[in-house]
């Protein structure tokens, strides 16, 4: 489990051993593991009803936990280690992360990019990974979040224990990117201190922007230890730039549109011209194109009506 390979304990069977941490083993009855070193390719999967304890997952080495499997004792994630949870998980010890912690098997670049696109209504299950304690050694969480309406998001619950040192989270917007909501109370609750657990001030921080829709997000600690996104109260920088599109494509309107050379320089279907008008859209350039008859003249009115169209199907505050 060091240089790539699988080791499999099946029929019952138990396996025992040494590697560069110790003894480990490995019961393939009751679905337990202890001491494993997985790095270099290595890999080991704790089943539903299993646990691994004391488990080192080094460079290039991958735990992966499905629903019900649990972690105990202390759970070392190293830089370039991998931890994938498929479902909800609960470790009843340490868990030491300088690595990657991954919800619902975010770890391919394809599986990472289909999430970041819109997903509309698409069914999301979310999950929780319940630790006693956090230790965070600069490492990342991987976590899922809908922006869009439900605002709801995957879940770290500390319990009883602490959250210390540095975690980034990375968050994963599953709704629709153009459907960003303002999010109310106290926000979408994304780390959870229960039974009386701490998390320090500096102890989660967001890893990159969170945007949807007009909105930007951030994190923040609450008094009661617990950590929220919040949407802020200001639009994202781009909106003020959304909002002077109307008057540009006026203006750009009365430049073209009121030129002879524009209207009937390109001969069209009956005689007729376009006239495109371009607007920056989420950060994409949008042509909308308007035919113009060989007696009729683009007006200000159809540019306006055109825009009013497009940003309003952008569903963006500024199309009013």
């Amino acid at each position: 489990m060091t240089s790539g390979g699988a080791l499999i304990a099946d029929s019952g069977a138990t396996v025992e051993g040494t590697n560069a941490s110790g003894k480990f083993s490995i019961d393939g009855i009751s679905g337990q593991a202890s001491g494993l070193l997985l790095e270099n390719g290595g890999s080991f999967t704790v089943n539903a009803g299993g646990q691994a304890s004391n488990t080192t997952v080094g460079h290039r080495g991958t735990l992966m936990l499905a629903a019900g499997g649990s972690l105990s004792g202390r759970t070392q994630l190293s830089k370039g280690a991998s931890m994938v949870l498929n479902g909800d998980v609960v470790s009843t010890g340490d868990i030491v992360n300088a690595g990657e912690i991954y919800f619902d098997n975010q770890t391919t670049p394809d599986a990472v990019l289909s999430r970041a696109v819109a997903k509309g209504n698409a069914p999301v299950t979310f999950h929780k990974l319940t630790t006693s304690n956090l230790t965070g050694q600069g490492g990342t969480i991987n976590m899922r979040v809908r922006l869009d309406g439900s605002n709801t998001s995957d879940q770290l619950v500390i319990n009883g224990g602490q959250a210390t040192d540095k975690t980034w989270l990375a968050f994963t917007n599953v709704g629709n990117s153009n459907l960003g909501v303002a999010t109310s109370g106290q926000g979408i609750r994304v780390v959870d201190a229960q039974n009386g657990a701490t998390t320090e001030e500096g102890a989660f921080a967001l890893s990159r922007p969170l945007q949807a829709g007009a909105f930007n997000y951030t994190l923040n600690r609450d008094s009661d230890e617990d950590w929220y996104l919040r949407s802020e109260n200001a639009y994202r920088a781009e909106v003020s730039l959304y909002a002077s599109m109307l008057t540009q494509a006026m203006d750009y309107d009365r430049i073209l549109a009121g030129s002879r050379s524009h209207q009937s320089g390109v001969s069209g279907e009956n005689n007729s011209v376009r006239l495109s008008i371009q607007a920056v859209i989420s950060g994409t350039i949008t042509t909308v194109v308007l035919p113009v008859g060989p007696r009729r003249k683009a007006t200000a009115a159809m540019a306006s009506s055109v825009w009013r169209v497009t940003c309003s199907e952008q569903r963006l505050p500024v199309c009013h």
